[in-house]
């Protein structure tokens, strides 16, 4: 962590996670991510095609299996994620700290690094009686709500201000960039690039391609209505995918910003007018450098983790050091 970046003593808020708030939160988000349009979806999809495995097959209780199968994957997958969301900064065992800083940000400390938000950096937060989820312009954080007061909440909506003025100017890092056009459009090439090579994407692709093999077999009408619609599916999936990418691309690097960094043996100090994000290399698990950004993968599985940063950010020392802090590439 940045040695600037300390919140100031007397501002500081902390919370060791216990297997309590652990459950609370894992229950809290699993309940959010299978009521979200996203499990809607899925749903739907694993009755259509249970509808179609009853019919082809004749017998109702292979509809009754293959909707009981598919439940219990798209449970299990918010499982799986949403407690490798967890496992950086709020699990078992691991302290959460907030605090401000000299200068008025409001500081998020975990396991993973510090990130600093300024006044109204998130564009809107809710509380519920066991955690807070604030919702940036690129991102989203969930904090155990003793953590956040609701003049915090005020601050980051952009209603409220830092509990006290300004005592230090913000530091200036070494490494600016001001966003133009071609740089805006290269990053949102390579955040789409990740979006639709992603998993997410690409295997919802094999429902289609079988019905369409099943359809050269069988040369069954249904099959290949079936594999119509199931594509007409995937295409959807895909469109939303890049829209998601391209979206994120422009809050994140809106042309004329100025976006600063630091990069150093030990972490990745980026700075915009949304905040100040420093992040530990030990977050990142592999990185891959093209012509146009600059990649760090933290999780293989969740593309919409990836860190997409444009090229010319960097100089060849950042690079250099860079690649000796993560030498691992893909």
């Amino acid at each position: 962590m940045s040695r600037f970046a300390a919140p100031v003593p007397g501002s500081l808020r902390t919370m060791t996670i216990t297997k309590h708030r652990y459950r609370l939160l894992f229950r809290g988000l699993l309940l959010d991510a299978l009521a979200s349009s996203t499990s809607v979806t899925r749903f739907l999809y694993a009755a259509f095609l249970a509808l179609l495995c009853w019919g082809l097959s004749g017998r109702w209780v292979v509809g009754v299996v293959v909707t009981a199968a598919a439940v219990v994957v798209i449970v299990t997958h918010w499982c799986v994620r949403i407690r490798a969301g967890l496992r950086s900064g709020l699990a078992i065992g691991q302290t959460v700290t907030t605090g401000y800083t000299a200068w008025g940000e409001l500081t998020v400390t975990d396991v993973t690094g510090t990130l600093c938000l300024g006044r109204g950096s998130a564009a809107s937060v809710t509380r519920t009686r066991d955690r807070v989820i604030a919702w940036l312009r690129t991102t989203s954080f969930v904090l155990p709500t003793e953590l956040l007061t609701d003049d915090d909440i005020a601050f980051l909506e952009g209603a409220g201000e830092a509990p006290a003025p300004s005592a230090a100017p913000v530091p200036v890092l070494p490494l600016e960039l001001v966003v133009t056009e071609q740089v805006q459009a290269r990053v949102m090439a390579a955040a789409v690039r990740v979006r639709a090579r992603s998993a997410d994407v690409l295997f919802p692709l094999l429902t289609p391609a079988l019905l369409l093999a099943l359809t050269a077999l069988t040369r069954s009408r249904i099959v290949a209505l079936a594999a119509g619609f199931f594509l007409l599916v995937c295409i959807g999936i895909y469109l939303e995918a890049r829209h998601a990418a391209r979206t994120t691309s422009l809050a994140k690097y809106p042309v004329g910003a100025t976006i600063r960094a630091n990069v150093t043996p030990d972490h990745l100090v980026l700075q915009s007018r949304g905040g100040t994000v420093h992040s530990r290399w030990s977050e990142f698990v592999s990185r891959r450098l093209t012509s146009d950004a600059v990649l760090l993968r933290r999780d293989r599985r969740r593309p919409e983790t990836t860190v997409v940063l444009p090229r010319e950010l960097f100089s060849e020392r950042a690079l250099a050091d860079l690649a000796a802090a993560v030498p691992r590439s893909y």
